[in-house]
């Protein structure tokens, strides 16, 4: 059996001139998928010799090989090896923009529960790295504060996330170094490799939460703590990686008769150190790299900045064949075992590859690119990581809108059809009742028939199914959190006041109550329409939408909006410390303080200069920061929040009152400028 040493593997990244690699990659252009913990805990199953898994390839008939499965692995490998302080290190296959950088900690003492050695992962979104005990948790923001003073100590740079590799360390580490300075070692000798260690560190000029206003001093480094990383080196130098080759036509026979998709295909069985399995999704796509080798590179191209290739092939595939059964259904996502049958196909295959296409033009890449014209609804304004997260959410919504382009050409669409499509499909995002059910069922609506639907119609549909929660004007949305929450000091899920007290007016009821007379529907669609307001961070990155673009127009690399490898804080107008573990504080205030109306996204370069602890008053001084904040009329009751209004009691009803105009008029606000930029086209 054929096997790669962990520095053989390395060299798979590197982009050679003028050779040929036996080994592709995938060229992606996406962010690199694995978090900072799992190359932590990668190398940390290196380190103490710990069996990684195996590599998958897929080898055609000229002997050439095709990674299937290890991609993640091949590129943490090949981040140990990066030293961030040469400059004139390659890009890398499968990182074009940034390539995070992976430190280890010369005190051994400082490892997390699970791992016996401290690696530190470097992100564009985290040059600091994060927590020493808890690696998954980010730096307080008085770390990160100071740790970007130290950064940009010579070359200041505009945004944090533009220091280069060669400026940034671990903060919360004792003795951190390159982990490359160890691996780029030759020796066997544990005195030559500490005299060489020791050297290399002389050339290191930096500094860390533990070193207070002095770099580093290295010399403290015990010998008992290097001797247990030379053991790990050598872990590291004898660890072999198998290989396991297959081709299409192994991968595609069917005499397994896998019955249920509780059992894994056996090739397909991932082996790493975390014990994690592929998901079906990947499953997929694997089976469909292995029998189609040679375009693989067209699909990672295909949508890059907005969806994985896995997912690509997963939506093409289920388009194929809804094709095949000429739209009469609703294609769900493929199992591992359909697909595999459904790949042997000639007729599925044939299509699928259409789609895909070949190097001049791919009719899936541009489905997709008109997917995402319609939902940026021409605002050029819109940041890429939001329309990433519009597509994410629910990829069967997504499917549903591609569908739909591929059936009706986008160019023979009207400006108002293309508003509305867009206004439809973040209204159904956002307030929908049943993510899978509300695709399956705008589907039906829109594709089942004949005649050509349009969205605005399919959405009545919906509306009539009770699918899709009945939405208010903000006008009306105000005027009733006042009367309930403000005025009466009822909290909007209170159904027996609101009930017994009239507490929602006429209008809204009449709406609620989606034609019915029941005003228990009315109630319980009030309670979803604030439960889906009150928390929704993807609308109040909208309403940010020109703060976020001119922080991060380019950064596209998370997968989703709570990842907490964003380089931005969701940060706490009237601060979570006035109100977290504090006794006797207002029920109102303690509900309200996580609403989105006192929430704001704050990049890290502007939250370093704020306090913790700043009241609303001083937080709002500059007007810049008004606008960056998206704080409109709502600022006259911000800026009579001051420092005395830290952890508002019982006993003080106006401070109450005070705090929840602030916040449910900045809400309203946020929801505001989506209705009337998206769903008043529909309403």
């Amino acid at each position: 059996m054929k096997s790669y040493t962990l520095r053989e593997i390395s060299q798979w990244q590197k982009e050679v001139s003028g050779e040929e690699t036996k080994i592709s990659l995938p060229s992606l252009q996406r962010g690199f998928v694995w978090k900072p913990e799992q190359i932590e805990a990668l190398w940390d199953s290196i380190f103490r010799g710990y069996p990684i898994g195996a590599i998958m390839m897929s080898v055609d008939k000229e002997n050439n090989r095709f990674l299937l499965d290890g991609q993640q692995r091949s590129t943490s490998i090949a981040l140990g090896h990066f030293n961030p302080f040469d400059n004139n290190s390659e890009n890398f296959l499968s990182l074009k923009t940034y390539k995070p950088s992976v430190w280890i900690d010369l005190n051994t003492a400082n490892a997390t529960e699970t791992q016996k050695f401290t690696f530190r992962c470097l992100t564009q979104s985290h040059p600091w790295g994060y927590q020493l005990k808890v690696n998954s948790n980010s730096l307080s923001m008085q770390d990160r504060r100071n740790a970007n003073t130290f950064f940009n100590r010579d070359e200041k740079v505009e945004r944090y996330t533009d220091l280069k590799s060669d400026k940034i360390n671990p903060w919360d580490s004792k003795f951190p170094i390159p982990l490359s300075f160890i691996l780029e070692e030759t020796t066997e000798n544990f005195i030559d490799f500490k005299s060489s260690i020791i050297n290399k560190t002389k050339e290191l000029n930096i500094k860390t939460k533990h070193s207070g206003n002095e770099y580093v001093d290295f010399d403290e480094v015990v010998d008992e703590d290097l001797n247990k990383i030379f053991l790990g080196f050598l872990n590291y130098k004898r660890l072999q990686i198998p290989e396991i080759a297959v081709n299409a036509e192994v991968l595609n026979e069917s005499e397994n008769n896998i019955e249920n998709e509780s059992q894994d295909p056996t090739l397909f069985v991932r082996l790493n150190s975390a014990g994690t399995r592929i998901s079906g999704e990947e499953l997929i796509y694997s089976i469909y790299k292995a029998s189609f080798p040679k375009i693989k590179d067209l699909v990672e191209n295909i949508g890059a900045s907005y969806i994985s290739p896995s997912k690509v092939i997963g939506i093409f595939s289920r388009l194929v064949s809804c094709e095949q059964n000429n739209y009469n259904s609703f294609q769900k996502e493929f199992t591992v075992v359909n697909f595999r049958k459904k790949v042997q196909e000639e007729e599925f295959k044939k299509l699928l590859n259409n789609y895909i296409g070949n190097a001049t033009e791919s009719k899936a890449n541009q489905l997709i690119e008109n997917a995402i014209e319609i939902l940026k609804k021409g605002m050029k304004n819109i940041p890429n990581i939001l329309i990433k997260q519009w597509v994410l959410t629910n990829i069967d919504l997504f499917y549903v809108l591609i569908i739909y382009l591929n059936k009706y050409d986008f160019v023979t669409l009207s400006n108002e059809e293309k508003n509305d499509i867009a206004s439809t499909y973040i209204y159904t995002l956002w307030f929908n009742r049943d993510g899978k059910k509300i695709a399956s069922n705008l589907f039906n609506s829109l594709l089942k028939n004949d005649t050509k639907v349009s969205w605005k119609i399919a959405l009545s549909d919906l509306t009539v199914e009770n699918l899709v929660i009945p939405v208010i004007t903000p006008k009306l949305l105000k005027e009733n959190l006042e009367r309930i929450v403000i005025e009466r000091r009822v909290n909007f899920n209170h159904f027996d006041v609101i009930r017994d007290e009239k507490l929602l007016d006429n209008e809204v009821l009449k709406i609620l109550q989606n034609d019915s007379d029941d005003i228990n529907i009315a109630n319980t669609n009030w309670d979803s329409f604030i439960h889906q307001l009150y928390g929704n961070k993807s609308m109040l990155l909208f309403a940010q939408r020109d703060y976020m673009n001119s922080k991060f127009k380019e950064f596209n690399q998370i997968e989703n909006i709570d990842d907490t490898n964003r380089p931005w804080d969701w940060d706490h107008i009237y601060p979570n410390s006035w109100v977290y573990n504090n006794k006797g504080i207002d029920e109102l205030v303690k509900r309200w303080v996580n609403s989105i109306g006192n929430f704001r996204a704050l990049s890290y370069d502007d939250n370093r200069s704020e306090s913790n602890t700043m009241s609303p008053k001083a937080r709002f001084e500059k007007d810049d920061k008004k606008e960056e904040s998206f704080i409109k009329d709502d600022y006259v009751f911000w800026n009579q929040i001051d420092s005395s209004f830290n952890r508002i009691k019982n006993s003080d009803p106006e401070k109450t009152k005070l705090f929840l105009n602030a916040v449910i008029s900045r809400m309203v606000n946020i929801y505001a400028d989506w209705y009337e930029n998206y769903y008043i086209n529909i309403s």
